[in-house]
């Protein structure tokens, strides 16, 4: 991660640069957060972290990657779906709770996604209503059970819509959207459902190339 913030806050110069000067010696994260630190230390600079998920993970970008003594103006703004990790991060004034979307914007994101539309839901058209209202406004959750629905007739949304999650439409906590995601992977085809776990073996944010993962689905015997 520390290579990442290098090339993409100072460039990749910089971090063959630093490489070089490493160059002989196992690489540490400590010799690249001082080298970071040092090239940030008289610099202004914007960071957009998106998606934090753990107080551990924002302690350490403050610990390894950027220096507090920063005087330049420099910001960080931090996206989390973590009420408690937001203000772990800053200041209430600080913090920018982004609103649910409207009804009529979360209807159409839903049957855009689920490949539908007004008129397909005619005869059932209120459990379009009813999901986007269990949803809460939540695009990530409208996206992900559009996807699943997607894959559904009509008639069976109503089936689907009683395994959701209550507590996503009056408390959109992270461990209801965690419920959201383990429902799509239920609802997933069972020969896909390996092809899909198999990704866990690449790292995070890892670019994962079609053609070798094909093959190497092919070599475990899922397709």
């Amino acid at each position: 991660m520390l290579k990442d913030m290098i090339r993409q806050l100072l460039g990749p110069e910089s971090l063959k640069k630093c490489l070089k000067e490493l160059k002989g010696k196992a690489v540490q994260v400590g010799d690249l957060s001082k080298y970071l630190m040092e090239e940030l230390k008289d610099e202004r600079y914007f960071i957009v972290s998106d998606d934090l998920w753990t107080i551990d993970m924002w302690r350490w970008i403050q610990e390894f990657a950027v220096d507090s003594n920063n005087r330049k103006g420099s910001r960080i703004v931090v996206t989390t779906r973590d009420m408690g990790l937001a203000k772990e991060c800053s200041r209430d004034s600080h913090i920018y709770q982004l609103k649910p979307l409207q009804s009529v914007d979360a209807t159409n994101l839903l049957l855009r996604k689920s490949r539908k539309r007004q008129e397909d839901m005619e005869r059932d058209g209120n459990i379009v209503e009813k999901l986007v209202k269990k949803c809460g406004g939540l695009p990530l959750a409208i996206l992900m059970i559009g996807g699943v629905l997607a894959t559904k007739e009509v008639a069976e949304w109503g089936q689907f819509y009683d395994h959701l999650p209550s507590e996503l439409e009056t408390n959109p906590s992270l461990e209801a959207m965690r419920r959201v995601v383990t429902l799509s992977y239920n609802h997933l085809p069972s020969h896909l459902k390996s092809c899909f776990l198999y990704l866990s073996i690449f790292p995070e944010d890892f670019e994962i190339k079609r053609r070798p993962l094909v093959d190497r689905w092919i070599a475990e015997g899922f397709i």
